[in-house]
């Protein structure tokens, strides 16, 4: 069971860019508008490009760092096998525009997502060789490696989207079409990878080793490409390799958001993508097996008056070798290999509290589900407005399962021209209440205990917001005004006095 969880994990291809916790909450940011096709805008034109880039481990750097032996702190680690995954996701481009009350926008999103996972097993053996618990030589030593893999893929989703305000804006009903598109990838599937060893009395022990591994791929060569062994792999780079993207696998699904304002000062939100999707299965377009054993004997070798020993040594060392690697093959057989690529469902819940205009204090709920990775979170957020053009966000986000660790999430975003605007955030997963005392992993980096992986996002658009932002300037400009017409205008209470015995004396003579 422990193997199929983890090669599923590994080798489901599952696009995840679109999630972006960072963005989530921005105003005026693109990525806002694709995780909630609800939210405001606040633009009346955008051309937005943005990237992100994750990257984890199943151990925490408390784990990792725990001494200077890396290696021996992985294996004493609280985990079945060590694996990391990584994720770059890029926005090229986002486009934005708004006629009346209606918003348009689209775009394309490209994900390259990898993984690998190394067994334990293994870990052990390159630290401990063919050794037993205690450190001793175990000559009936058994090692099974079969639980590594590593995975590689390149997909996109290009997206249209509508939103339509209601009710004097107070209501925001936005839908996305997306399609979902998987261009190239590779995988790397361990079978069998196993080495044996079996202690005799009066004769040589034995070690057998044993590998069975697929590799497949869909559009990562040509279909000239020549690959029928390890050996043409090194070559690849000296002529095209690249098939034909354009034919990938694709699937379609559908995203919406609401966005609801009751009162001026509170905001609710609700937002789900992925509605439709499924997990599609291919067959690979290239798929090779690569397997062989081998049984490796020990060797004696008796000089014999008049034998020159270096030479004779060195044809038994020989021959060994001959015997040893008999059995080992580079070469590639054709096979069959199923791929999977699945779509990620997203859902969203929100409820801000407005302490001014555009600055709030608010509780965030995400989900995503259909991954290698899925998790379930409870954020409590803020995010400030600062000026007219600064914007700061921050938040912390429970684990609402043991899975998965806490995380915070940091972001900034600021106008450098009226038009120019930068976006820069991150997620650090990791427990807060560690972070204080934290875990150097070098004499320049501290990082909390319970750190498993970051998260780096950033982006930049050339923005025109919409007219609000002028009929606030104006409207402060009017009532200033006014307040100083009033001012102008108004009597202190002594002259006041004077008016109206005035006016009474008027009064009396008349």
């Amino acid at each position: 069971m422990k193997k199929y969880i983890i090669l599923f994990a590994l080798f489901s291809i599952t696009q995840l860019g679109a999630q972006n916790i960072s963005t989530y909450g921005l105003l005026g940011n693109a990525g806002n508008l694709i995780q909630n096709p609800g939210a405001d805008p606040l633009t009346k034109f955008q051309l937005s490009f943005g990237g992100q880039g994750t990257f984890g481990i199943n151990a925490t750097a408390g784990e990792l760092f725990s001494s200077s032996d890396v290696l021996g702190n992985i294996l004493a680690a609280n985990t079945d096998d060590f694996s990391l995954n990584g994720l770059v996701g890029l926005n090229l481009p986002h486009v934005g525009f708004k006629i009346h009350d209606h918003y348009f926008f689209g775009g394309v999103d490209i994900d390259v997502d990898f993984g690998l996972v190394v067994d334990r097993d293994l870990l052990l053996f390159a630290r401990n060789g063919m050794a037993d618990a205690n450190g001793d030589l175990d000559l009936d030593y058994a090692g099974d490696f079969s639980n590594s893999g590593a995975r590689l893929s390149v997909s996109s989703r290009s997206y249209l989207g509508y939103q339509r305000s209601l009710l004097d804006n107070s209501l925001r009903i936005g839908i996305t079409l997306n399609r979902h598109n998987y261009l190239a990838g590779l995988d790397v599937s361990t079978n069998t990878l196993g080495l044996n060893s079996t202690s005799s009395t009066g004769t040589f022990n034995q070690v057998s080793a044993q590998y069975d591994i697929d590799i497949a791929s869909t559009n990562l060569f040509s279909s000239t490409s020549s690959i029928d062994s390890l050996a043409d792999l090194k070559n690849l780079k000296d002529y095209n390799t690249l098939g034909d993207i354009t034919s990938g696998e694709s699937q379609n699904s559908l995203g919406f958001g609401v966005t609801y304002k009751p009162l001026k000062a509170l905001e609710l939100q609700l937002s789900m993508s992925g509605i439709g999707g499924t997990s599609l299965s291919f067959n690979s377009q290239l798929a090779k097996n690569m397997s062989g054993s081998s049984t490796i004997n020990g060797f004696n070798y008796t000089s014999a008056p008049g034998d020159t020993i270096s030479n004779e040594l060195s044809n038994a060392i020989d021959q060994f070798t001959d015997e040893a690697t008999g059995g080992i093959t580079t070469a590639l057989s054709n096979s069959s290999y199923t791929q999977t690529f699945n779509i990620t469902k997203n859902t969203n819940v929100a409820v801000n509290y407005y302490f001014a205009e555009r600055s709030y204090l608010g509780v965030h709920y995400t989900s995503r589900s259909n991954t290698y990775s899925d998790y379930q979170y409870t954020g409590l957020n803020s995010m400030v407005w600062v000026g007219k053009y600064l914007q700061l966000k921050g938040g912390y986000y429970w684990s609402m399962s043991e899975v998965n660790t806490d995380f915070v999430n940091v972001a900034i975003q600021f106008r450098v021209t009226p038009l120019l605007q930068v976006y820069l955030g991150t997620n650090t997963i990791s427990d807060i209440a560690t972070a204080v005392s934290g875990t150097r992993s070098n004499g320049n980096l501290t990082l909390a205990s319970d750190t498993k992986g970051v998260n780096f996002s950033a982006g930049v658009s050339f923005t025109s917001f919409d007219k609000r932002f002028k009929l606030e300037k104006e409207a402060r400009k009017l009532i200033k005004a006014a307040s100083k017409a009033t001012q102008a205008t108004s009597l202190s209470p002594a002259d006041q006095q004077k008016v109206d015995r005035a006016a009474e004396n008027s009064s009396t003579k008349k």
